[in-house]
């Protein structure tokens, strides 16, 4: 018989975020349940147990959740033996005040807000970098405008000067050459 065997990798996809990864390989066995259910199942358990709740009891929980199961469905459900519908899913979830993803996934939802924490201050930090290096290049380049209009000022006060110094020139080469002294 062809089975599916799944499994849960958690790994690190760069240096802030996690991710689940699924691997999914066939294999030719005679084993029956579908591995992704026995996961669930054994979550199952472990939050039933935790509370110290009995199969039947869940069961019970189930059905005012609009799930119903007995005693017999809850031990195949926590032994991979019985598949799972959505809707099951979901009254477990609300039994155990968890989340689906929980479920599904094993992990919690204060993990993802960690997670999230860490995301939003990594970009935060990038942001208030950004805005440094932002405030940075334009008082650089303010700095670069005011030197360029002192340049330019400096420039036109000489340009003023030289035609100064050209009109006196003109000036006193008119009175010399006025006065005879210029021509031999």
């Amino acid at each position: 018989m062809m089975t599916r065997q799944v499994t849960f990798v958690q790994s690190r996809h760069d240096a802030s975020e996690w991710r689940t990864l699924i691997l999914v390989s066939t294999q030719q066995q005679s084993t029956s349940p579908i591995d992704v259910e026995a996961a669930i199942g054994q979550r199952v358990r472990v939050h039933r147990e935790k509370r110290g709740w009995s199969q039947a009891h869940l069961g019970k929980l189930l059905a005012d959740f609009g799930a119903p199961m007995n005693q017999p469905m809850i031990y195949k459900l926590e032994h991979g033996s019985r598949p799972l519908r959505v809707n099951e899913v979901q009254a477990l979830a609300f039994a155990f005040d968890v989340s689906m993803d929980e479920l599904l996934t094993g992990r919690d939802a204060s993990e993802k807000i960690v997670a999230a924490e860490e995301a939003y201050r990594r970009a935060w930090g990038y942001f208030h970098a950004l805005k440094l290096r932002q405030s940075d290049s334009r008082v650089r380049w303010l700095a670069a405008e005011k030197e360029l209009k002192d340049a330019q000022d400096a420039s036109d006060k000489q340009r003023e000067s030289v035609a100064e110094a050209r009109t006196a020139l003109e000036a006193a080469r008119t009175a010399h050459e006025g006065t005879g002294h210029g021509k031999h």
